[in-house]
């Protein structure tokens, strides 16, 4: 084999190989999802929250808002109406990121579309117990037996690209 066509061979393979790697550096990324039930409200379904409510929205801003990549995160979620968005409106101020409203009609839908949309970020969600269980069901169904969806609880989903998820159950 003439040395101009080996040089030209080499080339193409090592661009070959750069291609590969960094498509496979793209795929193995994590998405992390924190998803949060609305606190308390007053009244039990009001569209406000109570005063314990409102100290546990500060207090999850608090807890947080100290994100140690705040690179990462892709987007503050309020499925719901205004308690969903209370309840995370001190972490959207802590964090100066806005608080965008989405309806989710379909939850499997939403958790494959947001799973593959922000691979490799962080987003936090703020849901209904109702959905917030259906979507935890997408994501990660072993976790759905011991999940609780109340007020003050957290679930940190975590959502390789490639591998099981995993979900750490916290409250705060």
């Amino acid at each position: 084999m003439r040395p101009r066509y080996r040089n030209l061979l080499a080339a193409v393979f090592l661009a070959g190989v750069l291609i590969i790697v960094w498509q496979l550096q793209g795929s193995e990324a994590t998405t992390t999802v924190l998803l949060v039930t609305a606190a308390e409200r007053q009244d039990g379904d009001s569209a406000s929250l109570s005063d314990a409510g409102r100290g546990r929205a500060e207090a999850l801003g608090r807890l947080a808002g100290n994100l140690a990549a705040p690179d990462l995160l892709a987007g503050i979620f309020s499925a719901g109406g205004e308690p969903e968005r209370e309840t995370v409106r001190a972490l959207s101020e802590r964090l100066e990121q806005p608080i965008t409203d989405v309806l989710i009609e379909d939850p499997a839908a939403f958790a494959r579309g947001l799973a593959r949309q922000h691979r490799g970020k962080i987003v936090i969600i703020v849901a209904g117990a109702n959905l917030a269980s259906a979507l935890l069901a997408e994501w990660d169904p072993a976790a759905l037996g011991a999940a609780e969806f109340a007020p003050g609880r957290m679930h940190l989903i975590s959502l390789p690209s490639f591998g099981q998820p995993r979900t750490l159950a916290l409250n705060y």
